[in-house]
């Protein structure tokens, strides 16, 4: 049995206010038939509501689109909140990560899948759409940096450690569902988050006679 993740505490709570309402029915929409597709009319009726009441509350289809993101994503803290909580051994703090990685981008793989289509299409999106991997980005290559200033870890670049480890799991959730018959790996997604920690871990934990020689110099 793997332990609490401290992060699911950020999971987006249902709402069943009327704004709450449109959010939830918006939101699969935009999964289901793409940015373009999704009109504020089609929105609105799923919602059972009509287009002024949905324009009362979000202006413009762009804001509708922007609350739907930001409703599902990590929050503005989670830098700090995965610091908090990342003390343990080093192994110990990237599985407890990637378990979390890798069920978020499980959970929200469609409206992924849509997000990455339609970016191209609209330009004045992708600074909203890059919000949430930026942030995990910045959260993971802090955790780095810090391993890397304790000097546990080699001193690779922080930055770039994060993009790989965060790279091993949007592509396998992102590729597998869009090719799931050529992507998807058939083994448990426990066993799939040691995979993709290992290689990490043996890729930037120093040996054992670094460590010695210079606790040794110290």
């Amino acid at each position: 049995m793997t332990e609490k993740n401290p992060f699911r505490s950020q999971k987006p709570k249902g709402k069943h206010d009327t704004q709450g309402v449109i959010l939830e029915s918006a939101a699969r929409l935009f999964a289901e038939e793409g940015y373009a597709r999704a009109t504020t009319k089609k929105i609105a009726e799923a919602s059972g509501f009509t287009e002024m009441t949905l324009f009362r509350h979000f202006g413009s289809k762009k804001n509708l689109f922007e609350a739907v993101l930001e409703q599902y994503a990590i929050p503005e803290n989670f830098e700090q909140i995965m610091l908090q909580n990342m003390k343990g051994p080093y192994r110990q703090d990237l599985m407890l990560f990637g378990r979390y990685l890798l069920e978020i981008l499980l959970e929200r793989r469609a409206p992924m899948q849509m997000m990455l289509c339609e970016a191209s299409h609209f330009p004045d999106l992708q600074e909203v759409l890059g919000r949430v991997p930026a942030r995990l980005r910045s959260a993971a290559a802090s955790y780095f940096a810090k391993r890397v200033e304790e000097g546990e870890i080699v001193a690779r670049d922080p930055d770039l450690l994060a993009q790989a480890f965060i790279g091993f799991f949007f592509s396998y959730a992102v590729g597998s569902g869009i090719l799931e018959t050529s992507m998807k790996l058939d083994i448990p997604k426990e066993q799939l988050v040691e995979e993709f920690v290992d290689l990490i871990v043996q890729g930037t934990v120093k040996p054992q006679e670094s460590l010695s020689e210079e606790k040794r110099n110290g």
